[in-house]
């Protein structure tokens, strides 16, 4: 055991020593007596090769590399966010304070929207110089070229694509085929709806609007709800 005389001797040690092992920091969030760059000088160095821009609403994007392509996301968004805690986790090897990572993410927005060009954002579908552009959804971000003599798929958009949640992914379209084929699917015998049937598909294609509504009627097990389902 231990006298008081003792145990407060142990105990003023104890905190002499913590306060010798502590090191002031900063506000910046550099140390005392030290001359490394702060973590958000770091943070906005590994942002140097994405390409900055606002949407139509002034919202700031960015076009970030991911795994051999690109990928557009919003400087607001957790999915930036944890892709710039990642990266830089990778290189330094330790996870930026909070307010470090909020500091130059708001950096980023504000050059987004003063320092950077004004570009329309589309979700799924867009025109282009006369061309169609479809967004697969699939995770190397590949997107359709549709024009008059045909459709193929490209790895580079000239559209920007962003992704709501929730998007899921298109199958990959496979070459010849026939609008034809759809049919033996449809419970429809006349030429006429059919004509209907084929120009809303078409009219779903549209960039903008307005857009035609489907409206489908019949009676109690005609199979509307399976007729929708491979509209769909």
């Amino acid at each position: 055991g231990h006298n008081i005389k003792e145990l407060n001797h142990i105990v003023e040690n104890a905190i002499e020593f913590k306060t010798k092992a502590s090191v002031p920091e900063k506000a910046d969030g550099r140390t005392e007596g030290s001359d490394q760059e702060k973590p958000c000088d770091l943070l906005m160095k590994l942002c140097s090769d994405i390409k900055l821009f606002h949407d139509d609403y002034s919202n700031g994007y960015g076009i970030i590399p991911i795994g051999g392509h690109y990928e557009t996301l919003s400087l607001s968004s957790k999915s930036f966010r944890l892709w710039l805690t990642g990266r830089f986790y990778l290189q330094f090897k330790y996870v930026p304070r909070i307010q470090a990572l909020s500091d130059s993410i708001a950096a980023l927005e504000g050059q987004a929207q003063f320092d950077s060009p004004q570009q329309s954002v589309a979700v799924r579908l867009a025109e282009h110089e006369g061309k169609l552009y479809l967004d697969l959804g699939d995770p190397d971000w590949r997107t359709v070229e549709i024009d008059g003599q045909g459709w193929r798929i490209i790895k580079h958009s000239p559209v920007i694509f962003k992704r709501p949640g929730g998007s899921d992914a298109l199958p990959e379209p496979v070459p010849g085929g026939s609008i034809d084929l759809l049919r033996p699917f449809i419970n429809i015998d006349d030429e006429e709806n059919w004509t209907l049937l084929i120009g809303w598909i078409l009219g779903a294609f549209q960039p903008e609007g307005p857009y035609p509504i489907l409206s489908v009627t019949g009676e109690q097990g005609s199979a509307k709800s399976t007729v929708c389902r491979f509209l769909q």
